[in-house]
C-alpha cells in the first residue's frame, strides 16, 4: 500500500516538495491553516539631499503561504483568516534626484501561491478578510529637481495564484472580504527632466 506523505505549513510558511523518483507515490498533502488577529505594519522613510538613483520597496502581509511540487502530485488545503490592520507606507523625500527615483508599497491581507510541474495539483483554498480589517498601501515621493520618477502602491484583501507546467490543476478557490482596502500613490516634484509614473491599485 502506498504511504501518504504529509507536510504541515503554518503562519508565513514556505512548503517546498522536492522531486520524487517515481510517479507511483501517493500525492503529497499540504495543509495550511493561518489565523491573524493582530497587525502587520511596515513603514519606510528615505531622505536625501542629492542622489543618483533611489529604490524604496516595502511589503507587508497578514497571512502568506507558498507550496511547490516538481514531478510529484500534490494536494493543497489552504485556509487563511485575517482580522486586523495590514499597512505598507513609503515616503521618499529629497532635493536633487538624478537617475530613477522609485518607490513601491505592497500590502496583502491573505496571499497564497501554488506551483506544480509535470504532475497533478489539487487545490482547495478559502481566504477570509473579516469586518474591521484594514489594508493600506501608500507610496509618497517628494523631490525637487528630478529626472525619472516611478511610484506604485498595491493593496489587496485576498490574493491567490497558481501555475502548473506540463501538468493538470483542479480545485476550488473561495475568497471573502469585508475589509477596507486603500491604495494611494503621490508624487510631488519641481523641474522634472524626465518621465513621471504613478499608479495605485486596490482590490
Amino acid at each position: 500500500m502506498a504511504q501518504a506523505n504529509y507536510l504541515i505549513a503554518t503562519a508565513a510558511a514556505l512548503a517546498f516538495i522536492p522531486a520524487m523518483a517515481s510517479a507511483q507515490h501517493a500525492p503529497y498533502e499540504v495543509l495550511n491553516g493561518q489565523v491573524q488577529m493582530g497587525d502587520a505594519v511596515s513603514t519606510l522613510n528615505a531622505e536625501f539631499q542629492s542622489t543618483h538613483g533611489t529604490v524604496a520597496n516595502n511589503l507587508s502581509a497578514g497571512n502568506t503561504m507558498s507550496a511547490k511540487a516538481v514531478e510529484q502530485s500534490m494536494n493543497v488545503s489552504n485556509t487563511q483568516m485575517l482580522r486586523g490592520t495590514v499597512s505598507a507606507i513609503n515616503t521618499v523625500t529629497g532635493q536633487t534626484a538624478r537617475g530613477v527615483t522609485q518607490s513601491t508599497a505592497v500590502a496583502h491581507g491573505n496571499a497564497a501561491q501554488v506551483e506544480g510541474c509535470c504532475a497533478t495539483v489539487g487545490i482547495e483554498s478559502t481566504q477570509t478578510a473579516q469586518a474591521g480589517t484594514k489594508i493600506t498601501a501608500g507610496s509618497n515621493i517628494y523631490v525637487g529637481s528630478a529626472d525619472n520618477i516611478v511610484s506604485g502602491a498595491q493593496a489587496t484583501a485576498n490574493s491567490f495564484g497558481s501555475f502548473t507546467k506540463n501538468g493538470y490543476t483542479q480545485g476550488k478557490v473561495t475568497q471573502t472580504s469585508a475589509a477596507k482596502v486603500e491604495a494611494s500613490s503621490k508624487v510631488t516634484a519641481c523641474c522634472n527632466n524626465g518621465a513621471i509614473s504613478s499608479n495605485a491599485i486596490g482590490a
